[in-house]
């Protein structure tokens, strides 16, 4: 039979913090609801489906039904009242007094409820287990849909403009292809998911659906699902927290996504994905999206760990994200403009992975991130076809060919400063602007271990700066600073040293309009340069500082016109020569020995 169970004083007292049967003494609310305890009513599943519903009914809002035992075989949905409880048995619900304020948990007695079966679609064409109502509450039951014919919309619990809703602690599982465990549509504004456990068994399922619906916070879930953990699809001020995620997603979803819908957040959740493509979390045309303190695996070729794609305003920030497939990357920002990326750590493993990528972009900032990257022809942080973006005070460590750890390309007004740089591989470059107008790196420190490896390198690109950076070098045929067919560009206050054999420190191959000022460069590598200008047009030299050993280089000049300017250099060393290439083109460069005491221009 149905039996009424009532509420002991200690609830609302705070004496202590179980449920124990005694005299109604003071009024309790539901935390979830905010609803007075009206009252409270025990069903067991031998009863049927019939006397449960019933009991839902009677009790309506502020009532709370407890559902001991398993109702399986079902064909019928379970449908809540507005403002009404359902909880299984061993549940903890917390309640607060009216008068003190104090909340405590009230445990429902009896054993764990369970609604299951294959539920047959309403006149809509949806099927699903449990409907919940406006303010209505659901928690602690194994609910399972077992309904699997491909041409109704399946779901385990449904909320469809269900404002206020609350479904927390319980275990949902669907078997059909393409359903979603838990959905929240049509203005179930305000809902929460708290706790669930989440199994899609068919393909291309979601895990929590939330539709056209805004302010709903979906938090502390566990997700096993084939297409998307979560979904936000035109609902705003969403938040996707602590969530824990199996599964695959797809390219446009992710495992947490946020589709038009403005404001979302996605803090604290823990993602796998295995499948190519897909992104651990998307947000897409969705101004505003924010995701902090997420950590996310991706093995997949091409996938993404975080995306925004025409979202502006966007923020990700403390993220801890791993890729290992061939082309994925830790976060891309595609087509959208005053984003920030700080404080990530960002690991890839595939080739061609790169750290964080702005693609088509304006005003994005990297800042005070950690970015490794292992595989071959992979970037650090990537800047393609972006205007005014700055990688600031950032970590950035690759170790595979020809990869580069800051990449400015197809750019304009990129900015790179105080990021501590690091590249092991051959022919890896530190910053690198190619095909990009208006650069500027400053305060860098920057160290190379490959072969052929170069510090920074301007090419095919006009009118930067490069200031006040270190760069050391230690692979053969490795140089600190190339320009090359670089118009208008200038390096100054730089500290250059080159130890690898056949190094050198300065490299011009091709420009007009270059200023070299003010830089120390020592080479210490067998067979070094210190300076090296080829095919280079009103090429100023002037006030550097090189120090050589005995078979090097300070200055090789091949086809070239330096301005009147080339003066007050100076150099320290064991011998070597001052000048080579071809004498007699060379201009008037002064150079002063401040040790040997070998006269300085060269003819």
């Amino acid at each position: 039979m149905t039996e009424r169970v009532v509420r002991d004083v200690d609830v609302v007292t705070g004496t202590q913090t179980e449920q124990r049967t005694s005299d109604v003494r003071e009024t309790a609310v539901n935390v979830y609801n905010n609803e007075t305890v009206t009252a409270v009513a025990q069903v067991d599943a031998a009863q049927g489906q019939t006397a449960l519903q019933d009991a839902i009914d009677d009790l309506g809002t502020g009532g709370v039904v407890i559902l001991n035992g398993a109702l399986t075989g079902l064909t019928q949905s379970t449908q809540l009242t507005a403002g009404g409880t359902l909880i299984g048995g061993g549940t903890a619900l917390p309640v607060r007094s009216a008068n003190t304020g104090m909340t405590v948990n009230f445990i429902a007695p009896g054993t764990q409820g369970a609604l299951g079966g294959p539920i047959a679609p309403d006149l809509n064409n949806i099927s699903a287990t449990v409907r919940l109502a406006p303010n209505s509450v659901l928690g602690g039951l194994d609910i399972a849909n077992a309904y699997t014919a491909a041409a109704a919309s399946h779901a385990g619990v449904l909320g469809d403009a269900a404002p206020g809703a609350t479904v927390f602690a319980n275990r949902i599982t669907t078997a059909a292809d393409a359903a979603i465990g838990l959905a929240f549509l049509n203005a179930s504004d305000d809902a929460r998911a708290l706790g669930n456990t989440i199994e899609n068994n068919g393909t291309n399922g979601i895990g929590i659906g939330v539709g056209g619906s805004d302010r709903v916070l979906v938090a502390e879930n566990e997700i096993s699902a084939d297409d998307s953990g979560i979904l936000f699809l035109d609902s705003h001020f969403g938040t996707a927290r602590g969530n824990r995620i199996a599964g695959g997603g797809s390219i446009l979803t992710g495992s947490i996504g946020f589709l038009f819908s403005d404001n979302g957040t996605a803090i604290g959740n823990e993602i796998v994905t295995k499948k190519d493509s897909p992104p651990g979390i998307v947000f897409h045309a969705a101004v505003n999206g924010t995701a902090i303190g997420n950590r996310i695996v991706t093995s997949g070729a091409n996938a993404e760990g975080i995306r925004f794609v025409d979202t502006d305003n966007a923020i990700a920030s403390g993220n801890e994200i791993t890729t290992t497939g061939t082309g994925a990357t830790g976060i891309v920002f595609d087509a959208s403009s005053g984003v920030l990326a700080s404080g990530n750590r960002i690991s890839t493993g595939g080739e061609d992975a790169h750290g964080i990528h702005f693609a088509a972009s304006a005003n994005g900032i990297a800042s005070g991130n950690s970015v490794e990257t292992m595989g071959d022809d992979a970037y650090g942080i990537y800047f393609e076809n972006s205007a005014d973006g700055t990688a600031s005070g950032n970590s950035i460590r690759t170790s595979g060919s020809n990869g580069a750890a800051l990449l400015f390309e197809g750019s304009s007004s990129g900015t790179a400063s105080n990021n501590d740089i690091m590249t092991a591989g051959p022919s890896g470059l530190g910053i690198h602007f190619l095909d990009s107008d208006g650069g500027a790196a400053t305060n860098n420190r920057i160290t190379t271990f490959g072969s052929i490896g170069i510090g920074i390198l301007a090419s095919n690109s006009d009118g930067g700066t490069i200031d006040g950076n270190t760069i050391s070098t230690a692979g053969i045929l490795a140089g600190g600073i190339v320009f090359a067919a670089a118009d208008s560009w200038t390096a100054a206050g730089n500290t250059i040293t080159a130890a690898g054999e056949r190094g050198y420190g300065l490299m011009v191959l091709g420009g007009t309009n270059l200023t070299v000022n003010g830089n120390t460069i020592a080479t210490t590598g067998a067979e070094a340069y210190g300076l090296v200008v080829s095919t280079g047009t009103d090429v100023t030299v002037s006030n550097n500082h090189f120090g050589m050993i005995a078979t090097n280089v300070i200055f090789a000049e091949f086809n070239s016109h330096f301005t009147a300017g080339s003066t007050g250099n100076t150099w320290t060393g064991q011998g070597g020569s001052l000048c080579g290439g071809d004498t007699s083109t060379m201009g008037s460069i002064q150079f002063t020995d401040t040790g040997n005491g070998v006269p300085g221009s060269c003819p």
